[in-house]
């Protein structure tokens, strides 16, 4: 794995997770639109034929929950070792640079106004940081280190906001 996408991994995680959390606020929404279903009873009296609608959903939902969890503790995983390994470069320019364009995902543009410089030195610098950057033996890899998780809910390719 290149620096780049070591580092790059941070954003995809975070648009992942925005992901996932926009799907479980639809389930959520979801839940609440079947018939038979009141949340604001203390016990819910439902046939047997409008809760197995109710109980598939709210168990995809859990799947789910289960899944951003992990993704929490790989992110915070996966950020302290990008800022460990960002943190032993040699000039506080190339430090910089990465800190900006990768853990707080602002683009070239913006990273340059922050230091007054145009996009091609921010280019530069980037380039340059990336290549005396040292990734950590145990590096995080989410091909590896994330589950696989279909579309639908089920096991299967890992599930991108860009893939779906």
């Amino acid at each position: 794995m290149t620096s780049f996408e070591f580092l790059a991994q941070v954003q995809t995680l975070r648009r992942l997770l925005r992901y996932h959390l926009k799907r479980v606020n639809r389930m959520i929404e979801e839940e609440h639109r079947l018939p038979g279903f009141r949340s604001d009873l203390e016990r819910v009296r439902a046939t047997p034929a409008q809760a197995a609608p109710y109980v598939a959903l709210v168990e995809r939902r859990y799947d789910l929950e289960k899944l951003m969890d992990l993704e929490v503790s790989i992110l915070d995983r996966l950020e302290a070792q990008a800022k460990e390994a960002i943190a032993a470069l040699p000039s506080e320019e190339l430090r910089l640079v990465l800190f900006y364009r990768f853990l707080e995902g602002r683009s070239m543009n913006e990273t340059g106004e922050l230091f007054y410089v145009g996009k091609t030195t921010i280019r530069r610098w980037q380039a340059k940081a990336l290549s005396l950057l040292v990734l950590p033996p145990d590096a995080v890899d989410l091909e590896k280190d994330l589950p696989k998780f279909g579309t639908d809910g089920t096991n299967g390719t890992l599930c991108t906001p860009s893939a779906v």
